[in-house]
């Protein structure tokens, strides 16, 4: 997903740092993808990573920062916002004693209760109190959603509220047109999704330079 926490996944373009050159300010643009494992790149099961940040920095020609942490949802996100540092503690599955559901977190959030929109609204607040551009992302189907049609039914309505812009931001990427999952052909899965349904692949992850610009003209404009 191109910059974002999964359960929605936001992400944000840091405001231009200022630079002193030869008796000038500078201005540098520079861009930050924070959220979970999918902004982390997790892929083969967690055994391996490739943020979805290094192909934006490429395509955009901007400094791109990130950070994921596997597992984390927008309130942890929330509460954490004024610690110094944070752990991630989801390992790699095999490394795990128990059966590590990829869902889980995202399941845990939603049949919770968790205010993701109102968690939405403060992650986006905090970054745009600095001067920050922010843009959110919709999120994209979960495998999960045919065991738990309230997952389904969440996703849609969290959809809804980005998309009417009940979030304060810049820009909207509706990401979930362009990544597939129940109607997508056993090829389309293949070639986008982890067998989890939850995480892309490397080929999910890394999109030919032509689609990505049709696909989303406005984040170049954006930049």
């Amino acid at each position: 997903m191109f910059l974002a926490v999964p359960v929605s996944h936001p992400y944000v373009p840091c405001y231009p740092r200022e630079t002193r050159k030869v008796g000038r300010i500078e201005q540098r643009k520079r861009i930050l993808c924070f959220g979970d494992s999918l902004t982390a790149g997790y892929y083969a099961q967690g055994n391996r990573f490739h943020p979805y940040a290094n192909l934006l920095k490429k395509l955009l020609g901007v400094e791109v920062d990130y950070i994921g942490l596997s597992g984390w949802t927008t309130r942890q996100m929330c509460d954490s916002k004024d610690s110094d540092s944070c752990v991630d503690v989801v390992r790699r599955q095999e490394l795990v004693s128990s059966k590590f559901d990829a869902h889980q977190y995202f399941d845990r959030q939603i049949l919770e209760g968790t205010p993701i929109l109102s968690n939405l609204r403060t992650l986006h607040a905090i970054a745009r109190q600095f001067g920050c551009k922010t843009v959110a992302l919709t999120i994209p189907e979960l495998a999960a959603e045919r065991r738990q049609p309230q997952i389904h039914e969440t996703r849609l309505r969290v959809n809804e509220a980005i998309l009417q812009r009940k979030i304060d931001c810049d820009l909207v990427v509706d990401i979930d047109k362009v990544l597939p999952l129940a109607k997508a052909t056993q090829v389309q899965r293949m070639s986008i999704w982890e067998p989890d349904g939850l995480h892309c692949n490397l080929r999910g992850m890394i999109p030919s330079r032509e689609p990505f610009r049709v696909r989303s003209p406005k984040s170049f404009d954006f930049m």
